[in-house]
């Protein structure tokens, strides 16, 4: 990712590079060969993201390098051992975007860090922030329709409630 002579590869394959590398890798562009960073997940990564602590991977794996990590991980870009980082998403992540510090996650998860929050979280310092709960607003009361009975077109109104500032 940051270095141009680096192709890195995430998916769902046994091998890459000729050599042993489940689902995640980094080939030399120049050799086609796998270079030493081995993460080793044990289910599909799906996504991988690029930060100043290393690398975030998302997907449906629970173990990263034989340590628990369930569907998201951050990794040493030199050797792909994972650190301390361990928001526990409870299903899949699907993608991963960065902002100002925190890590976004979107998937098919119900929580972050423990924290219920479905499909979309953000993430800093292993810790959900950022993301609050929508609140859920009133089904339109009334919809009228003119003309009434219809001719050739019908004009349906109605009015759906403002968020307040």
């Amino acid at each position: 990712m940051s270095d141009p002579g680096i192709v890195w590869a995430a998916g769902q394959f046994p091998t890459m590079g000729g050599q042993t590398r489940s689902n995640v890798a980094a080939v030399d562009g120049a050799t086609a060969l796998a270079t030493g960073w081995n993460p080793n997940a044990n289910g599909i990564v799906r996504t991988m993201l690029q930060g100043p602590t290393g690398i975030t991977l998302g997907g449906d794996f629970t173990t990263i390098g034989g340590q628990p990590r369930n569907h998201v991980a951050c990794v040493d870009d030199n050797t792909g051992a994972p650190n301390g980082w361990n928001p526990d998403a409870a299903g899949p992540v699907l993608t991963l975007a960065g902002y100002g510090g925190t890590i976004f996650a979107g998937g098919g998860f119900g929580k972050m860090s423990n924290y219920a929050h479905a499909f979309f979280a953000g993430i800093g310092d292993g810790v959900v922030t950022a993301v609050g709960e929508e609140q859920s607003t009133p089904a339109a009361r009334a919809v009228s329709a003119a003309p009434n009975p219809s001719g050739g077109h019908t004009t349906f109104r109605f009015a759906l409630p403002r968020r307040e500032a």
